[in-house]
């Protein structure tokens, strides 16, 4: 890989720069998550299970698994 990356350098960069966006992806996707409160973060639980899915039946035990909740939350 280095003799790669000693031949053609622009490789390099494009895969630091892809390597770049992806952490700073996860970074703000987790930020955003972490701020929410929990009933907005099982709202969009459920509003990406839907895109995902169709209309899912979910029960309350499996709602608080997926959203790392508890009744208490809920």
């Amino acid at each position: 890989m280095s003799a790669v990356f000693a031949e053609h350098p622009d490789i390099a960069v494009a895969l630091l720069r892809i390597t770049a966006m992806n952490q700073r992806t996860i970074v703000v996707r987790a930020q955003y998550f972490t701020s929410l409160k929990p009933e907005a973060w099982i709202t969009e639980l459920l509003h990406r299970l839907a895109e995902q899915y169709g209309n899912v039946m979910v029960m309350r035990e499996k709602l608080e698994y997926l959203s790392h909740t508890s009744k208490l939350q809920l």
